[in-house]
């Protein structure tokens, strides 16, 4: 749940109570315990009772995979990618260098293998600004570095220039911006997603 007010929060969790004993009334769905967390900063000290257990209040939240923090940052997120990156790095580098492959080969299975794992939900955290040293352009230019088999203090624009690649931040940004075009296509005027779209 979104939002920073004491009363609002407990009357959505009014509206929770009575759509969960009505399902558990029709016995549509079998459950033990509701799983409830309120994404806020701000209500810490803050206690709110569901069927007579506390709410939890949390600072993160994953969904379908994307790490978003209350701040609206997604800092946690590009951590989370750079392991999984790097992991799926490694495993490809085992493979190559028993291969020799060349550049092109090299390219490619980077492309098919790691790429998609770094731009996990782009479409989302695309339209954010990355900060200079961002987790997932790191595992960018290690392999570009591996690749080419030079010094880690290399310069990081002649090294990708070399390969011919370009900063996963442009290809994120226009994830974003192609998300953001295929909705406001498909979604009516008058529509809630249109009116969050626009904020």
């Amino acid at each position: 749940m979104f939002e920073h007010h004491r009363p609002v929060l407990e009357h959505i969790l009014g509206k929770y109570r009575r759509a969960f004993h009505w399902i558990s009334y029709r016995g549509d769905v079998t459950v033990a315990q509701p799983w409830l967390a309120i994404f806020c900063f701000v209500l810490k000290d803050c206690h709110f009772l569901f069927n007579n257990n506390v709410v939890e209040i949390v600072t993160t939240y994953c969904y379908l995979g994307i790490i978003v923090n209350s701040a609206g940052t997604f800092k946690a997120n590009n951590k989370y990618l750079h392991t999984k990156g790097l992991r799926a790095l490694f495993g490809i580098n085992q493979s190559l260098q028993q291969a020799n492959a060349s550049i092109p080969v090299k390219n490619k299975l980077f492309d098919a293998c790691v790429k998609p794992i770094l731009l996990y939900g782009s479409e989302i955290w695309g339209s954010f600004k990355s900060p200079k040293s961002s987790p997932i352009e790191a595992v960018h230019l290690k392999y570009c570095k591996q690749s080419l088999n030079v010094p880690k203090s290399s310069c990081n624009i002649a090294v990708m220039a070399e390969l011919g690649r370009y900063p996963l931040r442009l290809e994120a940004s226009l994830n974003a911006v192609k998300h953001y075009m295929r909705i406001r296509q498909n979604v009516p005027a008058d529509s809630l997603s249109a009116d969050a779209l626009l904020c």
